[in-house]
């Protein structure tokens, strides 16, 4: 059995190999408790042993605001990543800090992602149903999202058949009649999001490879390409 004392010695050397500046390790507090001493103002802190297992990079002090060149470099990195948008589940995975930390830093320095509330619970919505393998009509744009993902073809966030509508209309792009929006979703003429391209040919989950069809029309033209099926018979040239 590891006396506290030779694990102290041990957890020392560790500590030291690190190079954190600014405070030395006293001693082994047991229940994985560590016991810090800060250079500057003399203050014991007690911490976790993250910063031995790679979660945490750097030490600071509560007393005096002590903290080493690694921490303050970490919270600006972290903060200029974080205010480009990223999710704070993304930063925080990226920088090895946890999400309050992030809040906190945010919150004093008034840093903001550019998200809402209900954006950041719509991404992280979308995150979770990618990893759950989700495949379902109340949010197509999920499971073609995933798809393209697996497949790794290209793909934007944020389409959706009611965007697609408000761009290209109502007008079926394989048939060229009007689409039925409203009422029955599993209507022959309820409009649906085709590829151009079908995604088991390689194309994306784009923009620019969408198109509003009859539902009938895009089980039909399954994967031939762009508008060589008109109203479910296949055109010869």
């Amino acid at each position: 059995m590891i006396t506290k004392e030779a694990a102290s010695a041990n957890n020392r050397a560790k500590f030291n190999a690190l190079g954190i500046e600014g405070f030395e390790y006293i001693r082994y507090c047991g229940d994985h408790k560590h016991l810090i001493r800060c250079l500057r103002c003399g203050a014991e802190l007690v911490r976790s042993p993250d910063v031995f297992k790679g979660r945490q990079k750097s030490y600071r002090c509560d007393k005096c605001g002590n903290g080493t060149k690694l921490y303050s470099e970490l919270v600006n990195e972290a903060l200029a990543y974080y205010s480009e948008g990223h999710s704070l589940k993304e930063t925080s995975e990226k920088f090895g800090v946890s999400r309050s930390n992030l809040q906190d830093w945010a919150k004093r320095r008034k840093v903001s992602n550019g998200r809402t509330f209900r954006e950041g619970a719509q991404e992280c919505n979308r995150q979770r149903a990618e990893a759950a393998g989700y495949v379902g009509r109340p949010n197509h744009r999920i499971s073609y999202y995933a798809r393209a993902r697996r497949l790794d073809l290209p793909r934007e966030v944020g389409i959706s058949l009611k965007k697609l509508i408000e761009r290209d209309g109502l007008t079926c792009s394989i048939c060229g009649l009007p689409c039925i929006y409203g009422g029955d979703y599993l209507s022959d003429l309820y409009p649906s999001i085709d590829h151009i391209v079908p995604m088991s040919k390689g194309g994306g989950h784009t923009w620019s490879n969408i198109q509003v069809a009859h539902r009938i029309c895009n089980i039909n033209k399954s994967n031939l390409i762009g508008k060589e099926w008109h109203n479910g018979t296949e055109e010869t040239t």
